[in-house]
């Protein structure tokens, strides 16, 4: 019998990939507001906080359910396919919008660059699908006490140190993959220590709003001061408020009570290929550049945050069929294939 997926949490995939979704949008439109701070300006930088937070829950999702699970290299077979199906596409795409013309070694060279650096979340996450059996197999070796001081000390060396010691300190995105998988295992394996909604609502909310006033303060000071400081330092990917905002994020959808919706599901089985094809660096320009010229976005643009939403909601629908038609068609063949293939190394 196969394990019906919990719609809550499959519900937090597609949240997850909205924020990601209003992160680009907030980033690849390119909208230049100089030195003045408008209401513009403050809706782009309320739409990028949420990006990072995104990305991190897909990983504390993976620890929560993958602490229970064995290593499946037919799973990491179909993430290598998916992940090359989608380059060879916007690479294809590329050629065909552009114009561009590449010998068969420069293909091969971008094709590769393509795979292994494009896309900044894939790579450590198929690391830390690789290391999964090690890490779950360390993880229960540890009693409770034992986990929270590990994961105290990797928040401390790989979230806490780097962004407030304003020093060189070595951060890896393996690393924090590893930490947030870690966590979501934690949840899974005590569910005791998860709080209730009301205080995951409050912590959400309180931890986005810190990050966005420091957005501000850190806009308001680069404007009249001669400091160069990242205007999002304080919301990157292993920023402490963005750990707090996917904790708290994770905690109230674990707390949501487990249903079961077949649509939700199907929705949500598509994400990471909405990320794979909107976020390809063949193609991601040419669809941001053409959505802003056909929706009239710019600095002044009326109504930006509807025409926002609008947007999203277009890359995510069109996201959703291009991986739709991939899931039945491409991927049916090649699961043929696969199961032939680990058939005949059994035998």
């Amino acid at each position: 019998m196969v394990n019906k997926r919990e719609s809550n949490l499959e519900l937090l995939r597609i949240v997850s990939i909205i924020l990601i979704i209003m992160h680009h949008f907030a980033l690849y439109t390119e909208l230049n507001f100089g030195n003045y701070i408008t209401s513009n300006r403050l809706i782009i930088q309320f739409l990028t906080i949420g990006g990072k937070a995104g990305a991190c829950c897909f990983l504390l999702i993976s620890g929560y359910f993958m602490i229970n699970q064995k290593f499946k290299l037919k799973k990491f077979i179909k993430l290598i396919l998916q992940l090359l199906t989608y380059c060879i596409l916007g690479f294809v795409l590329s050629i065909i919008v552009n114009g561009a013309h590449y010998s068969l070694l420069n293909a091969l060279q971008l094709l590769f660059l393509s795979i292994f650096g494009s896309y900044w979340f894939m790579l450590p996450y198929l690391i830390v699908y690789i290391l999964s059996p090690f890490i779950n197999k360390a993880f229960n070796c540890f009693n409770k006490n034992e986990l929270k001081k590990l994961i105290i000390l990797l928040i401390l060396l790989q979230s806490f140190f780097p962004t407030f010691s304003f020093l060189n300190f070595e951060f890896s995105n393996v690393i924090w993959f590893i930490t947030l998988y870690i966590i979501g295992a934690y949840f899974s394996r005590f569910k005791e220590a998860i709080p209730n909604k009301k205080t995951s609502i409050i912590l959400l909310i309180s931890s986005y709003l810190v990050s966005f006033l420091l957005v501000l303060g850190i806009d308001f000071l680069k404007n009249i001061t001669y400091v160069r400081f990242n205007t999002f330092y304080f919301a990157s990917v292993n920023s402490p408020f963005t750990l707090i905002i996917s904790v708290s994020l994770f905690l109230f959808f674990i707390k949501i009570k487990v249903f079961y919706n077949k649509f939700i599901n199907i929705i949500a089985s598509t994400t990471l290929g909405i990320y794979l094809f909107h976020d390809n660096t063949f193609f991601k320009h040419f669809m941001w550049d053409n959505l802003a010229y056909l929706l009239n976005i710019n600095t002044n643009t009326s109504y930006l945050f509807l025409k926002a939403i609008v947007s999203i909601l277009i890359v995510f629908v069109c996201g959703f069929i291009v991986e739709l038609i991939r899931k039945n068609t491409l991927e049916r063949i090649t699961n043929k294939v696969i199961d032939k293939f680990l058939l005949s190394k059994k035998e």
